[in-house]
């Protein structure tokens, strides 16, 4: 059985009294508070206590540099007066008190709210400006979803990035509401002689993250369920895996360097590199996670099954997905003098280049959309043409003066749409392979 544990510490710099029952109830079940990180407490086991805490905050403390002579004849001062000094988190001092009717530790309303307003100011500040880039961040995801509609139904990136950069925004928005809420109202209570308990305001504030918890817990689901190559959901589990692992490094490196007594300025240094290294660390296993090479054996189509010849290709694929439908992309071409494609022999003839975008939908209502929308992406250079060569319901050939393109064609499957391009002139025998490889039947 462990004899320490933690505990998140989800409440708000001024919820003072709600940190203050959490210590109190663990006590009560047999933890005593014994050390704090940058969002966690650290309790350890003991014996179960009617222990009372306390918390103050001293304005010249840090969280960098070890505790100076202030700060320790403030700690002193509060013995005396029964407070025992158990742990600090940045400016906040924690004091426990044994006796059952303590004498408060706080006893100036206006010097409390003066300190407790800087440090709930500079969230506030934070949080404004998180505000204000969340807000660009939507404007921007928002004109990208609307310019790129087609992209925007076969990826989940772009469905989900506005709601979640939406639910930060509106996160950032609600804890400034909450600040001004409470700010008033201490300062007016603090005006009376009097110490304001924020309790309604803090758990309001505590809740405001919950709805973007579940959307992110339901953006996981979408990106491993419906997300294509999965390559999407690594990045994001990578991500949030990168932040937590870079901020809990950096606080017990610093934690470390404050009780060994280093000085402030080596322990910002050092905590930053920190911090740099673990996000570094954890990229690289991101990278070598995502990295693999393309594999061609799974592709319905081939330059191998359209000519034969088995040349040495480079193969770019790529596959993303959605609740409403599913893209494939796939290339194939030589590269000149490319790791992937060593120098061809004389007279070989390698230039044979094929690329081609399979949309499918998943739910009937998006196959109309990704029929509409690839044909917009190609209007004005698309003409109709014979689909029964191809085993297609509709079938359009994109002239050959459209710009990098030699000859395309855009081929309805009922339930998928192919844009399809091939530099080279189309047989019998090419448009069943085709027909064979995207569900048709050709003719």
């Amino acid at each position: 059985m462990s004899r320490y544990k933690r505990v998140f510490d989800l409440l708000h710099v001024y919820d003072k009294q709600g940190r203050h029952e959490l210590f109190e109830r663990m006590a009560a079940r047999g933890w005593e508070l014994s050390g704090g990180g940058r969002f966690t407490w650290k309790f350890r086991r003991a014996e179960p206590s009617r222990a009372r805490y306390a918390s103050a905050y001293f304005k010249r403390a840090s969280e960098f540099a070890p505790p100076d002579s202030d700060e320790l004849a403030f700690r002193e001062l509060c013995e005396r007066t029964g407070w025992e000094f158990v742990c600090s988190r940045g400016q906040m001092q924690v004091f426990v008190n044994r006796e059952a009717e303590p004498l408060p530790l706080d006893t100036d309303p206006q010097l409390e709210f003066a300190l407790t307003d800087g440090l709930a100011r500079r969230n506030a500040i934070f949080s404004a400006v998180m505000l204000a880039v969340s807000l660009l961040l939507l404007w921007y995801t928002l004109g990208r979803a609307l310019d790129d509609r087609l992209g925007a139904l076969v990826s989940m990136d772009t469905l989900v990035l506005p709601l979640l950069v939406l639910g930060v925004a509106l996160c950032c928005l609600g804890d400034l509401i909450c600040w001004a809420l409470w700010r008033r109202r201490a300062r007016a209570a603090a005006e009376r002689g009097e110490f304001y308990a924020a309790r309604r305001i803090a758990r309001i504030n505590a809740a405001i993250p919950l709805p973007l918890t579940a959307l992110l817990a339901l953006s996981a689901l979408g990106w491993l369920l419906w997300g294509g190559s999965g390559t999407e959901s690594i990045r994001v589990v990578v991500s949030v895996i990168a932040v937590f692992a870079a901020g809990a490094a950096g606080t017990a490196v610093s934690s470390r360097l404050r009780a060994a007594e280093a000085s402030r300025g080596k322990n910002i240094a050092l905590s930053a590199i920190t911090v740099f290294a673990v996000c570094a660390a954890v990229s690289l296993i991101g990278v070598l996670l995502t990295w693999r090479e393309d594999d061609a054996s799974a592709a319905p189509l081939t330059i191998n099954s359209l000519t034969g010849d088995d040349y040495a290709y480079a193969v770019y694929i790529e596959s993303r997905g959605s609740p409403f439908a599913e893209l494939y992309s796939y290339e194939e071409r030589y590269v000149p003098f490319g790791d992937a494609c060593p120098e061809p022999a004389p007279g070989e003839d390698v230039s044979a280049r094929l690329r081609y975008s399979v949309y499918r939908a998943r739910i009937p209502s998006a196959y109309p959309k990704l029929r509409e929308g690839v044909l917009w992406e190609h209007q004005g250079h698309t003409e109709p043409c014979g689909a029964a060569p191809f085993g297609a319901e509709e079938a359009w050939y994109i002239e050959k003066s459209y710009p990098g393109v030699e000859q395309a064609w855009i081929l309805c499957y009922g339930g998928s749409v192919v844009y399809l391009e091939y530099n080279r002139a189309l047989t019998a025998e090419n448009c069943a392979a085709i027909a064979a490889a995207f569900g048709g039947e050709s003719v």
